[in-house]
């Protein structure tokens, strides 16, 4: 009798351990500064602008682009910087899953009009791989920024989507500015990046350990 009586102090003493540590944690949790979610979707936007920007501004300088062929293109780069900022601003923001489903068609419309908009263009002395190899590359700062934004966020299958997508315009921006290759190119050699920084936006985001549960 006094052994089962011993072995139950034991036990609710284990137990009130465990409850005062499980809430000091929680305290703990409570205790941190909050994160405002605007500022990881303001940082996203800022980061899609400022590479798209600041690319076509290279190009311009070191003479890979022309002043006539970026202006004949703003009818289709202007849209990619509003879906890439609308991209990653829906991406990080609480409720919102209509919209990231309306930015999912808008992405692949923009898709379908880059390329039927681009034409028969013209010969380029480059390989065309260089184009996708630039495309990647482009994108991994914000893959990045977006993994970040995302693992605070309690990322889901389409915010990494749309955030994948978003990413994806900055590459998408470059071609449009530098290079002035035919659809065909475009198709292959444009898209099929654009399509793999997404998917690994996806994968990623579902691998990471998460910081929030939020909706």
């Amino acid at each position: 009798m006094m052994s089962s009586l011993d072995d139950l102090l034991r036990q609710q003493a284990r137990d009130e351990a465990t409850s005062a540590t499980t809430l000091a944690r929680v305290k703990a949790e409570l205790a941190q500064p909050r994160h405002s979610w605007r500022r990881d979707a303001l940082r996203l936007v800022v980061a899609w602008w400022a590479m798209a920007c600041g690319l076509t501004t290279v190009l311009l300088l070191t003479g890979n682009t022309s002043p006539d062929l970026v202006l004949s293109r703003l009818a289709s780069v202007a849209p990619l910087m509003v879906l890439g900022g609308l991209g990653g601003y829906f991406a990080i923001a609480p409720g919102g899953q209509r919209w990231r489903g309306a930015l999912v068609v808008a992405f692949a419309l923009a898709m379908l009009a880059i390329v039927v908009t681009r034409g028969a263009g013209h010969p380029s002395a480059q390989p065309e791989w260089v184009c996708t190899l630039s495309h990647l590359s482009l994108g991994a700062g914000p893959l990045g920024v977006a993994m970040l934004g995302l693992r605070r966020t309690a990322p889901n299958v389409m915010r990494s989507m749309v955030a994948g997508l978003a990413i994806g315009t900055v590459g998408a921006i470059a071609g449009e500015v530098g290079c002035d290759q035919g659809w065909q190119h475009v198709m292959v050699f444009h898209l099929v990046p654009w399509a793999a920084l997404t998917a690994v936006a996806v994968l990623v985001s579902r691998r990471m350990k998460r910081w929030s549960y939020a909706p």
